[in-house]
């Protein structure tokens, strides 16, 4: 079910979420996947309940959504504009 990330992932703040035996909770281990993505860091084996979780980056999505906002403004100015 993997997808890859996104363009708006924050990879250095990836954290795997691993079942407690014994127990419903689950044990949370920071992971940066940019390291291993590298190849600095040896992969993370992941068991059969694990969950990979890797978090939306604020302040980039915060950047591309106003970037997108800004570059509509110009296009309907432009198009409204013209003679």
């Amino acid at each position: 079910m993997a997808g890859g990330m996104t363009r708006m992932a924050a990879p250095k703040n990836a954290r795997v979420l691993s079942v407690v035996s014994g127990s419903a909770e689950r044990k949370e281990k920071p992971v940066d996947l940019r390291e291993i993505l590298a190849g600095k860091t040896a992969d993370i084996p992941l068991g059969p309940d694990d969950i990979l979780f890797v978090p939306n980056n604020v302040s980039k999505a915060v950047s591309i959504r106003t970037l997108e906002a800004l570059l509509s403004i110009g296009t309907g100015i432009a198009i409204f504009r013209a003679p």
